[in-house]
């Protein structure tokens, strides 16, 4: 316990000891010095007063927040969200169907079930293997991420093609170690494209998002099914879109570059247009040095 009790909890954590004092029902009321700011008895107790209003106000103001669609107002954020619906819409198809595959091409029921379990194990090492390479500062995670995504849809492609059991344990490992840069460089990926304060409700959205595309992706993935009689249209559909959600996060890097290109030009414009001038003497001293504005400078010489 004497190891626990020195132990350094970040501010924002919900363990520690003083995260009450950062919601917002306390913000507002908090001193300069929050963290020694405390509470007393009767303030507590006035707030116990009409309950039923303040839940309600409450949860208004939580759904609110949680329900913030402004987030898709930046291109980047919908862009993102929009490679996430469609990779959540087709990778399904893999974790559903390929067993039935495998059955039908004379694997066992007990090989079928490994391959789901050889894709879980090769996930969880491309999780930890992905996650420290998207956390290295010469990568790019978006670009790692897309480049990923590109080959998990080439293995889902390629399922149809190959029909030993062999080539289907390679392609599903394939598949488990590709797909896990979904896991690994979202949360990276996001806390790029939005401020840190307002990462938890975006990644919410990023989550809901998600969650609609599961609801639809094996459905259509069956409807294949019953108008061909074959799991080949889906695996084709499936990793064909697969590529095409990392392809679209190629774009980010480009916008991120214009972005800053942007700033450049107008930053280099902000000291075209302004500078600095000095007053000097006839013996050449510089008496005062002051900054003007171009415009400026021009209207006062006309």
């Amino acid at each position: 316990m004497d190891i626990l009790k020195d132990l350094r909890i970040h501010r924002h954590s919900l363990t520690y000891r003083g995260a009450m004092l950062n919601i917002n029902k306390y913000r507002l009321r908090a001193s300069s010095c929050p963290d020694i700011y405390r509470n007393s008895m009767t303030t507590i107790a006035s707030d116990t007063e009409n309950t039923a209003t303040q839940l309600f106000t409450e949860f208004k103001r939580l759904f609110k927040d949680i329900l913030d669609f402004s987030y898709f107002l930046d291109i980047r954020f919908l862009l993102f969200s929009i490679s996430n619906f469609i990779l959540y819409v087709w990778y399904d198809v893999v974790y559903v169907y390929l067993p039935d595959w495998a059955g039908e091409h004379n694997v066992s029921t007990t090989d079928a079930s490994m391959l789901i379990s050889l894709i879980g194990i090769v996930n969880m090492f491309g999780e930890i293997g992905l996650g420290w390479i998207g956390d290295r500062k010469e990568m790019n995670p978006n670009i790692v991420y897309a480049i990923c995504m590109g080959f998990c849809g080439i293995s889902v492609v390629m399922i149809p093609l190959f029909f030993s059991y062999v080539w289907m344990c390679i392609l599903a490992s394939a598949f488990g170690l590709f797909i896990a840069a979904n896991y690994s460089l979202t949360s990276i990926i996001l806390v790029n494209l939005v401020d840190l304060d307002r990462f938890t409700n975006a990644y919410g959205l990023l989550l809901l998002v998600q969650g609609i595309a599961n609801l639809v992706g094996p459905p259509l993935a069956g409807m294949g099914y019953d108008y061909t009689g074959s799991y080949n249209l889906s695996f084709f559909l499936a990793g064909g879109f697969i590529i095409l959600s990392g392809a679209l996060l190629l774009i980010l890097p480009v916008m991120n570059r214009y972005k800053k290109y942007q700033r450049r030009k107008e930053s280099k414009a902000d000291v075209i247009t302004s500078g600095d001038f000095s007053e000097v003497s006839e013996e050449g001293a510089v008496i005062s040095t002051y900054r003007i504005n171009s415009a400026e400078f021009f209207f006062q010489n006309i």
